[in-house]
């Protein structure tokens, strides 16, 4: 219970620093800070994008970003990081694998026990997840379960 105490304040204080990179700059009007940058070519008329999110916040996050919604719709090319492929997707690829990690070395019974619940209802198997990718889902679900709300 300390331990899941202690990584929420820990990742509280890091979703404050993100928070806190998002604010207008007044001291430097040249910094930019934002998630959507136009860019532009003084010899031709191509107009691109750049365009970054906070993963974690997930689906509705990203889709309440109005503007860079539009600006990615109306782009003629869209390159993305991932394609959600049939077979490839994180969740097939985790599931696939035949290692499996020993979670009661890393956790208590009652941690154990939370994490069974949370997986209860998922696709996933999380025996065969890293702790590395345990830690980023736990990351994921505060922050899309507790920062959002």
């Amino acid at each position: 219970m300390k331990r899941r105490i202690f990584s929420m304040v820990i990742l509280l204080l890091l979703f404050s620093q993100v928070g806190e990179a998002q604010l207008p700059n007044k001291e430097d009007s040249d910094t930019f800070n934002t998630l959507l940058f136009k860019v532009t070519s003084s010899e031709n008329n191509q107009v691109s994008y750049v365009f970054g999110t906070h993963h974690a916040f997930g689906k509705v996050f990203f889709d309440s970003l109005i503007l860079a919604n539009q600006a990615l719709a109306s782009s003629e090319i869209l390159i993305k990081e991932n394609l959600n492929t049939s077979g490839e997707t994180a969740e097939d690829i985790i599931n696939r694998r035949t290692e499996i990690t020993q979670w009661n070395n890393y956790l208590s019974k009652e941690d154990l026990t939370y994490i069974d619940n949370l997986f209860a209802t998922s696709p996933t198997d999380y025996h065969k997840i890293t702790p590395t990718e345990m830690y980023v889902f736990l990351n994921r679900h505060f922050k899309q379960q507790v920062c959002l709300n």
